[in-house]
């Protein structure tokens, strides 16, 4: 009933569409603000690589997706769930998210969150498309969790652009699930070629006249749902620009606003390519001393262009056809001022000193060493605890899926009850955040010292389970002294 054909605009729309185009036409009120809106669009395109100070002498050195690429893999490092007592869901589960988590993860980083929305396909599966934050409007939420929302999406076919509104509402009172689809069409370009972007999306048209969505019905209701079929995965930290805000703010929202630290970073970095450029040895040479074809032009090889510099010395200067040019670089001065920026960046973000910043000039002391380690391991484990609540929603929705498509005979697998506290497994291996020698070493120590169990030791260290760890230790045989040693008959 769902299943679609995803397609990309580049270059026609805007990232995000106004909120009042999507208000009139669906008559809600969004719950996000202008302002909130351009702040994920300037997040994004720091994280596209391309942020809004980049000109022809400001470079970038792209740590938006450094940032974002860093907490994902801390945080998914050897990651592991599943859904017990449904190989049906739990293959799908695997195929649409755990196997491409990282990325999910990644791209909730930059833009501050993601939703995953399930839906079935005519080949009897359950799909789930990842929506970026550019591309979700919150319309509701109830304690924390939105509960409606409306997601666009759009098809391009000849002159013409067509955008399918789709709303999603969830009633916890009557525990129905509304999705409500509707279509517009608007002309792209003029009869003359000039592109008709003004941010409209048109008129009504019917979902039938695009292939695309003809099987998609205007309105559908489901009943005995638990909670939304959507889920919206958001970054834990605070909006200290919006406290009242419930949309998730990206990883690296504190050092990207206008002269933040991300642009003082780029700047200093670029100042640094010119450095070099500006100072790049070479060697001014009279025009006599070149070699010239049959047709009296000057002749040089590639490399030599490079290095040499020609010019009409005047007549005071005749005695020096040669002049060398390399003066002094002021690299390391600006590369520790580069390196002190990295390191304000990663503590504003929350990373471990050394992390993006360079190795050699991480905190020195022990406890600096160890606040510095806290800081990172903490914001890792928030994102894990708000990626495992999102995960636990979404298990949901595939079990409620699941029984719509067995319902309606799409799907031909058998689906069990789901218990989520029971049937849904998380493992998160944090051995790349915490020391893990350091750990081993203690716990050895432990066990030297009789406090602790060796198979406890083992089961850690080896990652197996408890009668694995058992088959591992060594049998030993202890003799025990004789007792009667020493004394006579």
């Amino acid at each position: 009933m769902f299943d679609k054909i995803k397609q990309w605009i580049g270059g026609v729309w805007s990232a995000m569409l106004g909120k009042n185009i999507i208000q009139e036409k669906m008559n809600v009120e969004i719950a996000m603000t202008t302002q909130q809106s351009n702040r994920i669009e300037r997040w994004l395109n720091i994280y596209k690589g391309t942020p809004p100070w980049l000109n022809e002498t400001t470079k970038t050195m792209n740590l938006g997706v450094a940032i974002a690429n860093e907490f994902a893999k801390l945080v998914t490092i050897e990651f592991k769930s599943e859904i017990a007592n449904n190989d049906f869901l739990n293959k799908e589960y695997q195929r649409e998210v755990i196997d491409n988590i990282r990325n999910i993860v990644e791209y909730a980083c930059a833009g501050g969150a993601i939703c995953f929305k399930p839906y079935l396909t005519n080949d009897g599966h359950i799909a789930v498309d990842i929506v970026q934050a550019d591309n979700f409007y919150p319309v509701t939420f109830m304690r924390g969790r939105c509960t409606s929302c409306i997601l666009p999406e759009y098809v391009i076919k000849g002159n013409y652009t067509y955008t399918r509104l789709e709303s999603h509402t969830y009633d916890s009172l009557t525990r129905t699930y509304t999705i409500t689809n509707k279509a517009f069409k608007i002309k792209r370009y003029d009869d003359i070629g000039n592109p008709l972007n003004n941010g409209m999306i048109g008129d009504e048209v019917a979902l039938n006249s695009i292939d695309e969505w003809s099987n998609l019905a205007p309105n559908v209701t489901f009943n005995n749902i638990d909670q939304p079929l959507f889920v919206y995965f958001a970054m834990p930290f605070a909006n200290p620009q919006n406290p009242y805000s419930k949309l998730g703010v990206s990883v690296y929202a504190n050092v990207a606003d206008t002269e933040g630290l991300l642009e003082q970073a780029d700047k200093l970095y670029s100042n640094m390519l010119w450095e070099y450029e500006a100072k790049e040895a070479a060697i001014y040479a009279d025009v006599t001393m070149f070699n010239h074809d049959n047709k009296g032009n000057q002749y040089l090889e590639d490399g030599e262009k490079r290095l040499y510099k020609n010019i009409d010395w005047n007549s005071q200067d005749s005695n020096k056809p040669l002049q060398e040019y390399s003066p002094d670089i002021r690299d390391m001065s600006l590369f520790n001022g580069l390196n002190q920026l990295m390191r304000k960046i990663e503590f504003q973000v929350g990373l471990a000193y050394g992390t993006i910043s360079d190795t050699n000039d991480t905190a020195k002391t022990a406890t600096e060493i160890k606040g510095s380690k806290q800081r990172s391991y903490q914001t890792v484990k928030d994102i894990q605890n708000s990626l495992q609540l999102a995960s636990e929603q979404l298990a949901y929705s595939l079990y409620a899926w699941g029984i719509i498509g067995k319902q309606q005979g799409l799907i031909k697998e058998d689906i069990s009850p789901i218990d989520i506290e029971k049937d849904l497994s998380f493992n998160f291996d944090d051995s790349i955040i915490i020391d893990r020698d350091s750990q081993l070493d203690k716990m050895f120590l432990d066990v030297t010292s009789g406090v602790l169990k060796s198979i406890y030791y083992i089961k850690e260290k080896y990652g197996v389970d408890e009668k694995t760890a058992k088959e591992m230790i060594v049998d030993q045989t202890i003799v025990q002294p004789d007792p009667f040693q020493g004394t006579e008959e």
